[in-house]
């Protein structure tokens, strides 16, 4: 049975190399954002397996439950006790998030209807991570603090980026759901940081550097408006899974973001205010602030829930009520799909494929080049990959023959640009054996061998 977890969040409709600027936009708490950042692209795939973005929020878009998706924002600040205070005047506390993270498995069947199908990987296929991107807000509203003798000793705070790859992502079951979750480790009490790391990097931000240019106050004074910007960065070296011919089921990775402010929540029984959304003329003189970290996600509004039975794309949230101590079951991170709303990140990653069967062959002839079948053997409830290089656009024809060369199935025919593509191929139904799949472009055919097991 699910567990359900009201979330407190702040409703917000903006969009969002190291900290890129985007424009400002508006917080509305009633429907979809106007603007979104544009995603990242696929790279060309040329001599290489595949180099591309994955996204888990694209994926779920694409699911039964993609329709009732709504846009928002959360904030993050690692003491729970920071304030705050919104546009009626209510004084809320644990409303910040303590981390995030998210798991990716880049084997979804959702991958097949995003605009990137032939990115789907089976786990026969080896890769690495190579960097990760999120959209971020970042507030500055302090600087530097009394040093206690007249002077002022500037704010920095701190952004930690965690990577986990392979058996230091664990695959908890919740009783009662079809839905398959992993998750990774985490250290509550005063530590509150995910633990069983890879690595962490960590990204020191002070004045004026990569801030959102403090709070965008342009809906007549109030604080409901932020700048949003670009986070991109290389992912260490040793974020990789091996594939292990098919054995390895750990083949995930994941990671996870940690926002901690320079500012102490509590001083001297002041508790620092994170947001406030009356009138700035009203802020209570003598009052602190403190700074804060914002990201982007979509809750799910509607009154059916995301299942998803086979695949460990999972959001993880820390809460203040888990982040502590065990709360409810959960230990610091909450699934997303636990939630009464339910939440999922918008986290990029990149991964590169390093199984080295996969990739494309410089064009040979007058039309084009074909890879490799992979996997081989496959078999028959699996997908395998056919990759090809065009000289120029065409129409491609491909087919399943068998050792005598009679069409056994019929795979597809498509028009492609000229380039690198690739293509899973439907070998659904074939009994064991050995087969040809064969490829036309204009007249002339190339064929590969596939073998089928049980």
């Amino acid at each position: 049975m699910k567990k359900l977890i009201l979330p407190v969040t702040l409703l917000f409709t903006a969009v969002a190399s190291v900290f890129a600027q985007s424009p400002v936009f508006d917080n509305s708490p009633f429907g979809a954002p106007m603007n979104k950042p544009a995603k990242p692209t696929s790279q060309v795939r040329n001599k290489i397996d595949i180099s591309t973005w994955y996204n888990h929020l694209d994926m779920i878009g694409k699911s039964n439950i993609g329709a009732s998706l709504q846009q928002f924002v959360a904030f993050m600040q690692h003491d729970s006790n920071a304030l705050y205070i919104n546009s009626t005047g209510e004084t809320i506390t644990g409303v910040g998030r303590v981390s995030i993270a998210q798991v990716l498995d880049p084997k979804d069947d959702l991958i097949d209807q995003t605009d990137d199908p032939a990115s789907k990987l089976s786990r026969f296929v080896s890769y690495k991570m190579d960097s990760l991107r999120m959209l971020y807000l970042y507030v500055r509203n302090v600087d530097s603090l009394d040093d206690g003798i007249g002077g002022k000793l500037p704010v920095t705070d701190t952004l930690f980026i965690s990577y986990f790859r392979g058996a230091q992502i664990t695959k908890p079951s919740i009783v009662g759901s079809p839905t398959k979750i992993a998750s990774v480790g985490w250290t509550g009490g005063n530590v509150r940081f995910p633990n069983n790391f890879l690595k962490t990097d960590t990204i020191l931000l002070g004045a004026g550097r990569n801030d959102s240019t403090r709070v965008s106050n342009n809906n007549n004074g109030f604080e409901n408006s932020w700048q949003v910007k670009l986070l991109q960065v290389p992912a260490p070296a040793g974020i990789e899974i091996d594939a292990l011919n098919g054995a390895n089921t750990n083949n995930l990775v994941a990671a996870a973001v940690t926002f901690k402010s320079g500012v102490p929540t509590v001083l001297n029984n002041d508790t620092a205010i994170m947001i406030y959304q009356l009138n700035p003329t009203t802020f209570p003189q003598g009052r602190r602030r403190t700074n804060y970290f914002g990201y982007y996600y979509a809750s799910n509004q509607g009154t059916t829930d995301w299942s998803n039975p086979t695949y460990f794309n999972s959001s993880l949230i820390g809460v203040a009520r888990a982040a502590y101590a065990t709360f409810n079951g959960w230990n610091g991170y909450i699934n997303g799909a636990a939630f009464v709303n339910e939440q999922f990140l918008d986290m990029d990653f990149h991964l590169t494929t390093t199984s080295g069967n996969v990739g494309i062959a410089d064009i040979k002839n007058d039309n084009f080049a074909l890879s490799q079948v992979y996997p081989n053997p496959a078999r028959s409830s699996e997908r395998p990959v056919i990759a090809f290089n065009l000289k120029q656009s065409a129409t491609i024809n491909v087919s399943i023959l068998n050792l005598v060369g009679q069409q056994v199935k019929p795979t597809f025919s498509k028009n492609y640009s000229d380039g690198a593509h690739a293509e899973f191929i439907d070998i659904s139904g074939l009994k064991p054996g050995v087969y040809f799949v064969s490829m036309t472009v204009n007249g002339n055919t190339i064929s590969k061998k596939l073998t089928v097991t049980e």
